[in-house]
């Protein structure tokens, strides 16, 4: 039997900010995730960032909502395959600086029971 030094958990991760539990923010955004997978969501603290300074940029007048389906939208609509249990796609998120086109990752794995989970994030986040 395997004997491990440490283990980081996905809940330590989203307890500590470096993943944030998309289906956890709300019931709209839980339902919104829904409507396009049937696992669990969470964004890298990176990725995050940008979504929240887009947001919160009233010039470009985005809703969290309409970024996250964005998002979401694009990684089902314009993939390109990684490997089995990942795809790249490029989505434009305006309002949070001088770059439009960001370039992610979702990456299906296992989660703390060894359940299906979804992160998505940068290919450097990885």
């Amino acid at each position: 039997m395997e004997q491990y030094i440490s283990v980081y958990t996905r809940q330590q991760a989203i307890e500590e900010g470096f993943l944030v539990a998309i289906n956890s923010l709300s019931p709209k955004l839980d339902g919104l995730a829904k409507e396009h997978y049937k696992h669990p969501i969470c964004f890298t603290s990176a990725l995050w960032a940008v979504v929240d300074k887009a947001v919160k940029n009233e010039k470009w007048l985005n809703d969290l909502e309409g970024v996250i389906h964005d998002i979401l939208w694009m990684s089902r609509a314009y993939k390109t395959p990684l490997s089995p249990s990942a795809v790249r796609f490029t989505v434009i998120i305006t309002g949070a600086g001088r770059k439009r086109n960001h370039i992610l990752e979702l990456h299906v794995h296992g989660g703390d029971q060894g359940e299906p989970v979804i992160t998505i994030g940068y290919p450097e986040d990885f």
